[in-house]
């Protein structure tokens, strides 16, 4: 019986193409967040990945991007769906079907990963990050690849990994801008796009070593930066000549407020902060930018969850500590005397939190509601897509960029406001109250 099996699974993945079996992957899974899963779809969606499985191991890969972006596409959404509130027995058949859908990616690859390195990719502290990588950043920011920081260079796949886990998302905003004056800073500034790659390195050389739980970490890491990418790359790809006249109509508005009109504007909405739920969101505001990434995770609401406030009390008091007595003083105190820009910034977000999610009625609606009613693009958020057309803040955090930008009904982008650090965010909170009630 085995071998009938073996033979039927063997005549059935040669009548498809690669590209085949992803699209019926594709089509068995990504259907509406809003909509359930049905229980069928999964399961044929599980039986397809098997047989592309089959179809890669025996083809040692393809570079059909067709094929790598339906797979992509299927992963994000089944990320989602586990990001959005799935649980129960739903929740433990996603995640292994998250670390299924990962490790085609890395089986895609085939032999491209097993090129050649000065050193072997499992050295724990020393090795060398992949030459093609080096060599493939300096092409395209136009640099000479031999004026490569050799402390860079000396970082395997694994390393960048641990690296991206200790680092806080304030570290990262803050480096983007020491990097802003050098080539090579800004090619080797940590982005989601250099830890997708060191997810398929990694998952290539734990190969069939790997635990489900490792798999499934960097299936999910994988999924989610591959997610922040596609969001950067949709808001970069903005018309420059949409992005020439929206950005005059944004600085029209800066003019016609004037720096006093500007304080009361923000300061109003950093009081919009000052209740029960305020403090609150301000705390754990400041805990998502100053812990570190790895702790913080991705969530749906404006709080934390109980397993990143328990590492944080266990190993990080003296952060928490200080976003406690922050969040004690209130938002309004933090955005008029607080010494330290951090908190300034997270008091303005806490407040537009607030105002975004109803100030007027239960607190609740805004602890466990979606985030901004999803009007704030944060990388630790995750929550439903808002309707179209309403104005939405974004954050590149590798460029310490802000934006304000719209979504029409055919997903068609328009930027109104790019600008860069505090200032960036100030600028971007009044944009996006100008068309509040008071």
């Amino acid at each position: 019986m085995e071998a009938m099996s073996h033979v039927s699974d063997a005549s059935s993945h040669k009548t498809h193409s690669m590209r085949g079996w992803a699209a019926k992957i594709h089509d068995k899974i990504c259907i509406g967040e809003t909509e359930s899963l049905p229980v069928m779809s999964h399961r044929s969606a599980v039986n397809s990945m098997c047989q592309l499985r089959n179809l890669l191991i025996e083809k040692g890969g393809t570079a059909d991007r067709d094929c790598r972006m339906l797979l992509l596409f299927s992963g994000i959404s089944v990320q989602r769906r586990v990001a959005l509130g799935s649980d129960g027995p739903e929740l433990e058949d996603l995640t292994v079907s998250l670390a299924l859908l990962f490790m085609l990616q890395v089986l895609c690859e085939g032999d491209g990963l097993r090129e050649p390195s000065p050193e072997p990719m499992d050295t724990g502290h020393g090795g060398e990050m992949s030459p093609s990588l080096v060599q493939n950043a300096a092409t395209e920011a136009n640099v000479d690849v031999e004026m490569a920081p050799k402390a860079h260079t000396a970082v395997t796949a694994k390393g960048q990994l641990e690296q991206w886990h200790k680092i806080t998302l304030l570290e990262r905003m803050s480096d983007a801008t020491a990097a802003s004056d050098s080539s090579w800073g800004r090619i080797l500034q940590p982005s989601p796009d250099t830890i997708c790659r060191a997810c398929i390195q990694e998952g290539a050389r734990l190969g069939t070593n790997g635990t489900l739980p490792q798999v499934i970490g960097l299936a999910t890491e994988f999924f989610r930066c591959s997610t922040l990418l596609l969001q950067y790359n949709m808001l970069n790809d903005c018309p420059e000549d949409d992005m020439s006249f929206l950005s005059l109509g944004s600085v029209d508005l800066m003019m016609r407020v004037n720096e006093d009109m500007k304080r009361q504007k923000l300061a109003a909405v950093a009081d919009a902060g000052e209740s029960e739920a305020g403090q609150q969101v301000l705390r754990d505001m400041i805990l998502s930018f100053t812990l570190p990434q790895s702790v913080v995770g991705v969530r749906r609401t404006p709080l934390l969850g109980r397993e990143p406030n328990r590492i944080a009390t266990e190993q990080h008091t003296a952060i928490l500590g200080e976003a406690h007595e922050a969040a004690m003083r209130g938002a309004e105190w933090s955005w008029s005397d607080d010494p330290k820009e951090v908190h300034k910034m997270c008091a303005l977000l806490a407040g537009l939190c607030i105002l975004l999610g109803g100030r007027s009625g239960s607190a609740d609606l805004v602890r466990k509601n979606d985030a901004f009613r999803g009007r704030v693009q944060l990388p630790f958020l995750e929550t439903m897509t808002p309707a179209p057309g309403l104005k939405r803040l974004g954050l590149i955090p590798h460029r310490n960029e802000w934006l304000v930008y719209t979504v029409d009904k055919k997903q068609r982008v328009k930027v109104n406001m790019k600008s860069s650090g505090f200032e960036g965010l100030c600028e971007a909170v009044l944009m996006i109250t100008s068309d509040l009630q008071t």
